[in-house]
Parts: C-alpha cells; structure tokens; sequence
C-alpha cells in the first residue's frame, strides 16, 4: 500500500554502537499518506519522538485542516513512541473533534499500545484492527 516514503528523515539512532566498533544504524520517522473511500489514512513508522514529531505534527495538521476529516493513524510500523510522538497524536484527534470529525487508530504492538495507556490517551483514540484495502478496477 505504501511503496515509498518521500519524508523519510533519517538520523542516528541513539543506542547505536559508536563509528570506531562499526557504522551508526540510520533510523527514520516516515510519515505516508492516502485516502481510500473517504477515510484519510496516515501510515507512521519508525521512531516517533522528539525528533521526528515535528514531521508528524505537519502531515496530521494537513489532513486536520477541512471540516468533519475521517482520520485513520496507523501505528503498526512504529517502532517506538515517546511523549514527543504522543504529543502531535492528542493534538491531532483533538482537532479532529472539534471539526466534527473522527480520528481513529490502528495499533498492535504491546507496548506502543502501553505507552498509550500509561499517558492516559488510549481511551480516547478508537482502536481498530487494521485499514480499509483500497479497491482496484
């Protein structure tokens, strides 16, 4: 479904071994969007942090924008979210809310999904298992 990211930013993973022993590992903050049958899907992956918020924050602003949006954030490429990610989500569904609209989430990892839950924010998202396939002919 989503082939390639074109806001890939990569940077250094901090739990990388230093450039002496072996090359850093690149990790990226990749945020991918489309619509299908009216729901606008946006696909997160890697980390989602500090670093990487700033990038997520724009692409869930865009897609906040109009009147009553149909949002569906899906997670299951996340490999890891912090206060710094979890930030630009609350801000996201809160502004879909107040426009009359829906934002949504789809999750499976235990612990993104337990990071979630100790931040407080889990019963607010609707969790669904996963995206609408789009149809094709």
């Amino acid at each position: 479904m989503y082939e390639k990211c074109p806001d890939a930013h990569p940077r250094p993973h901090p739990l990388a071994v230093p450039a002496t022993t072996a090359a850093p590992t690149p990790d990226y903050t990749c945020v991918c969007t489309l619509t299908v049958q009216g729901l606008t899907i946006v696909e997160l992956s890697g980390e989602i942090d500090l670093a990487g918020a700033g990038l997520v924050s724009t692409h869930l602003d865009q897609v906040t924008a109009s009147n009553r949006p149909r949002i569906l954030v899906d997670l299951r490429r996340v490999s890891f979210i912090d206060a710094g990610g979890l930030g630009p989500l609350a801000r996201a569904r809160d502004r879909a809310l107040r426009r009359g609209g829906e934002l949504s989430l789809v999750c499976t990892d235990p612990r993104i999904l337990r990071t979630l839950r100790l931040a407080g924010l889990l019963p607010g998202f609707p969790l669904i298992p996963a995206p609408p396939r789009p149809h094709v002919g």
